[in-house]
């Protein structure tokens, strides 16, 4: 079930990006 990793790594990486376009530091 690697796959759900490799998902799990491609959402955090998509959340801080938005994250950053929200509210930059």
């Amino acid at each position: 079930m690697i796959y759900l990793f490799y998902l799990y790594v491609v959402v955090e990486q998509l959340a801080q990006e938005v994250g950053q376009v929200i509210h930059p530091t």
